[in-house]
Parts: structure tokens; sequence; C-alpha cells
């Protein structure tokens, strides 16, 4: 399980300092220490669950170095254009030109809103990793969550992180949230946005294996 444990933390710091997480502000850097630090305490509260099989190394499943979701496979219940789509959702995503917005934007604000991506396969799945929509201009992001999965895209079950599932959120624009739960066996996974701050934006990415 050490091992595990490790080798998760070193994708996760790499993944922090080649993709510009921090870079979209400077001060940021400043508390990648305390990012990781954070991160590996939930692993810990999660030993037990995950067990000591090395076999499993979470990794990101979303836009990660092993495996990584195409864009067709990402899709949501809404978005006010395809500027603002699924495709532009993916963790630390930033704004391109005019029209490529820094994150996935739903049109409609209600908590029947979704996001969701197919894996490809049944894995195991056991945490998501939020952000905000970055922006020069807008203030958006989700502020508590759930998350659902299938494993054949018809029937779907929330995701439960200590007899809860509800999932904190993103506070800023910024700042990684992680949020690690029970695992499960999932191809298909939603975050379905409970709360947020202006309307319904973000950027985000799985753990699993």
């Amino acid at each position: 399980m050490a091992a595990t444990l490790k080798v998760f933390l070193v994708v996760i710091t790499v993944f922090y300092r080649y993709t510009g997480i921090h870079g979209e502000r400077s001060c940021y850097i400043e508390n990648m220490e305390n990012d990781i630090t954070n991160i590996k305490k939930d692993i810990e509260d999660l030993k037990k669950q995950i067990g000591t099989s090395d076999k499993c190394m979470g990794m990101l499943l979303v836009n990660g170095l092993r495996h990584r979701v195409p864009d067709s496979e990402l899709t949501a219940s809404s978005m006010i254009d395809n500027g603002h789509g699924p495709h532009r959702a993916r963790l630390g995503t930033q704004m391109e030109g005019a029209n490529m917005r820094g994150g996935w934007s739903a049109k409609i604000k209600d908590q029947n809103q979704w996001i969701q991506a197919d894996l490809g396969k049944i894995m195991q799945v056991f945490g998501v990793i939020t952000q905000g929509r970055i922006s020069t201009v807008h203030y958006q992001w989700v502020t508590s969550y759930k998350v659902s999965y299938s494993t054949n895209g018809s029937i779907y079950k929330y995701a439960v992180r200590n007899n809860n599932q509800i999932m904190e959120g993103n506070s800023d624009m910024w700042t990684p949230v992680l949020n690690m739960f029970d695992p499960v066996q999932a191809r298909y996974v939603r975050i379905n946005p409970v709360s947020w701050k202006a309307t319904i934006s973000m950027r985000f990415d799985i753990i699993g294996c």
C-alpha cells in the first residue's frame, strides 16, 4: 500500500507541476506542498477501504499520463455553447482564443445538471478533483456536488464519503479540491452539482485505476 500511495503522490505532483494548475496564479505555487499533504491525508483515511494490494495504483483517469478520456466521451446535461462544452472541463484547462472557455458551463442552473466521463471500461474509482472555471471576468465554480456512477450507462448509484453523498466543492476558480470516497466499480462517472457560485461551471478529473 505504501508503494501505491507513493506512486499516486508522484503522479499528482507531476500533474501539478506540468499542467499549470498553480501557474494560473503564481502565489498558488507556494501552496503546492500543502495540497499534496492534504491529498496524502485523504488517501491515508482510505487505506482500509482500498486494501493493502499494490495492484491498484491511483491515477488520473480523465486527463492522466496513462489513461485519457477522449473529448467525445465527455458529455453533459447542457452547455452554454461549444466553447463552454464538457471537453473544456479537463482539470487545468486554460482559455484559448476568444471562444474556447476555461471550463464547462451548464446552460441551465438547476440541480438536474451533470457532467460525465465514459472511462471506456469498468474501472475502480475512488475520488474526484475539481476546479472552478478559469476566467478574467467571471467568478464561477461548484461549491458542492454528488458523484454518481454506473457500469452500463443506465442504472446509476451515488458514491458515498463518510456516509454522505454530498461532497464539498470549490471556493475559488484556481485551487484543485480533492474528494475521496468509498471505492466503486464504474465505467460512467457523473458529477451532479448541488450548489454553485454564480452559475454551474467547473473543471475536473477522476481518480482510480
